[in-house]
């Protein structure tokens, strides 16, 4: 678990407030974009560069266009267009990122400034997600195997995957055997393809590529969700790997009188800090959902994706209607923590088209 400083917490607070101030400020420049944080998951230095496009909305009563745009890094470039983007018309931002020589978390921010020749509205656009290391040894980059198969990593990252949509990945699996092998996955869902390229036998010391398609329904529930599939050699279980995704709600179709009826998402607190707690115990704590907008405010999933020692119990209703709110119920289980300080976030999926994900704070000690 990553330790922060109070500092770092006080830093933490103040994005959290500024994100408010943005998501709820009635402003004339309204826009809604399909995702304000894309996840490229896990992905490969020698994948070069990687390009995905932020889709937005014009919600305003009149055109805008996009002023400027600045990137914290000169490894993510943005290409838009400076013409005007009509009421109720989509418009795009394409951004590459270069991932070559930049192994290991990727935390980018693209700072966008919306202007309609009388005032100018900000929104930042994030970039996350983990490069694995380039190796000069080519059998020293397999740092997962079992003896029968090798792999980059057991842990295919999907990344940021909108309802409707499909993901693709491509694995590289290795044979680290004097023998030629077999290879094939089991118990795979219905969501998911995955297809080794050519021939499923890989010739010893010699690798095959395989394709994961990870397709996605208007119908899903947006969250994070992850898959454990065996893999097979020679038809026997060898090893396994994990597939994750994290679904996201597409709001880019929403209309002007939607917008101004939408729902609005508020955790109260924001920020929670549960104290001391004694290691060995369980530990209940209740913080509430409130709805502050106009339409009825769906909850789609609640989630701790770093904290595998919280769960959450099971909300009255997952639909709050304007002015109503409900508790979640936070469930710390300090049987499978160290001592030490923690800080740590709980991911709340919602239909509010401002605040589609809304992170919740959490800090505690264990002694």
């Amino acid at each position: 678990m990553k330790l922060r400083t109070i500092a770092q917490r006080d830093i933490l607070i103040a994005i959290f407030s500024l994100f408010a101030v943005f998501a709820w400020g009635q402003g004339k420049i309204n826009v809604v974009f399909d995702r304000t944080t894309h996840d490229f998951g896990t992905i490969e230095e020698d994948e070069g560069v990687q390009t995905i496009v932020f889709s937005f909305v014009n919600l305003s009563d009149a055109p805008i266009f996009i002023k400027d745009i600045q990137s914290s890094c000169g490894c993510t470039t943005p290409q838009y267009s400076r013409n005007d983007v009509s009421p109720n018309t989509i418009g795009k931002i394409k951004v590459g990122y270069n991932p070559v020589g930049r192994p290991g978390e990727i935390r980018k921010s693209i700072t966008v400034k919306f202007a309609n020749h009388k005032e100018t509205r900000t929104v930042v656009l994030y970039l996350r997600g983990n490069t694995l290391n380039r190796e000069d040894n080519d059998t020293e980059k397999f740092s997962y195997t079992d003896g029968n198969v090798a792999l980059r990593t057991a842990l295919i990252d999907m990344g940021s995957v909108l309802k409707g949509n499909t993901a693709r990945k491509t694995i590289e699996i290795y044979n680290p055997t004097d023998k030629r092998i077999k290879v094939d996955f089991a118990s795979v869902p219905n969501n998911i393809d995955i297809r080794i390229d050519g021939e499923s036998s890989i010739e010893p010391h010699s690798s095959a590529y395989a394709s994961i398609d990870y397709k996605t329904s208007d119908r899903d529930r947006a969250g994070i969700y992850s898959y454990k599939i065996p893999i097979k050699v020679n038809r026997k279980n060898a090893s396994a790997i994990e597939i994750k995704a994290t679904v996201n709600d597409d709001f880019t179709h929403i209309t002007t009188q939607e917008f101004a009826r939408k729902p609005q998402i508020w955790l109260i607190p924001p920020y929670l800090n549960m104290g001391t707690l004694k290691k060995g115990k369980k530990y209940s704590f209740k913080i509430k959902i409130e709805n502050r907008g106009s339409s009825p405010l769906t909850i789609e999933n609640i989630v701790a994706p770093e904290a595998p020692f919280i769960t959450f119990g099971k909300l009255k209703k997952n639909i709050i209607n304007a002015s109503e709110s409900v508790e979640i119920e936070i469930v710390v289980n300090t049987q499978l923590l160290d001592t030490g300080t923690y800080e740590t976030y709980c991911k709340v999926f919602g239909n509010d088209c401002e605040s589609p994900v809304t992170d919740l704070y959490l800090e505690f000690a264990v002694e």
